[in-house]
């Protein structure tokens, strides 16, 4: 089940990365209407993570255990954004964890809560341990 469910993510975020890089020729576009470019994607056993070339960072699909790094639960269907910063330069999502990088090399990481005994997670710095 849970290999089906990754490859569904995989094939849902190949067909968004193409179709929001696909090029619309439609006469009714408006010319200031947005177009959205995705920098890069990686997806995790059940969620899915992309960079817009904007810096942002957004995520969607399963939530269970915070891994969405937007500090509830719900789970999303469609990309929701994570935070409010547009300084993200590479991002990794693991099973149910996520990792990214940001533009002055600190490393960030949510991880799944085991037990759910506290909020879910949002992004928070890595600080390194030992020598």
């Amino acid at each position: 089940m849970a290999i089906r469910l990754q490859w569904l993510c995989v094939l849902l975020t190949c067909c968004l990365v193409v179709g929001c890089a696909a090029k619309d020729d439609d006469d009714d576009k408006e010319p200031d209407e947005e177009i959205v470019v995705w920098s890069a994607v990686s997806a995790g056993a059940s969620h899915t993570l992309a960079l817009k070339t904007d810096g942002t960072l957004w995520a969607w699909g399963m939530n269970n255990d915070g891994q969405l790094g937007i500090g509830t639960w719900r789970q999303w269907t469609t990309p929701v954004q994570v935070g409010s910063g547009k300084e993200w330069v590479f991002i990794s999502a693991g099973g149910y964890h996520t990792m990214g990088l940001k533009k002055d090399k600190t490393l960030w990481c949510w991880v799944m809560d085991p037990g759910k005994t506290e909020a879910p997670r949002r992004p928070s710095a890595v600080q390194p341990t030992g020598r």
